[in-house]
């Protein structure tokens, strides 16, 4: 099980935080988020993919409101991008937040 905790910062102040965690189920590995205090989603594994140097998980759940699906892209030189997307009152829509890794200590990035 992995366990992780996102959270918006903005001006100083906290907008939203989120509870995640990824687990082995019966029938499967789930992305699991209880995002700013509401209900627990649960996301099913439903492809690991590779494209050029690139790993792609895809996570689904064609049931929930918005997003659908969560696709984290672990591409080179420590980025890392997470991708929600879906239909929103029945539009297509797409949001990307690329993330860096870095070192706590010092800031620099951490390339591999």
């Amino acid at each position: 099980m992995l366990l992780g905790v996102g959270s918006t910062v903005f001006q100083g102040k906290l907008q939203s935080y989120e509870y995640l965690r990824i687990e082995p189920r019966v029938d499967g590995v789930y992305y699991v988020a209880i995002p700013s205090g509401q209900k627990e989603d649960a996301f099913r594994l439903v492809s690991v993919t590779t494209d050029d140097k690139d790993t792609i998980f895809t996570f689904s759940n064609p049931e929930h409101d918005f997003p659908q699906r969560i696709i984290y892209r672990r591409a080179t030189e420590g980025w890392l991008y997470a991708t929600i997307e879906g239909k929103l009152k029945g539009e297509d829509r797409q949001v990307i937040y690329p993330m860096r890794h870095i070192d706590c200590a010092s800031g620099t990035f951490i390339t591999k």
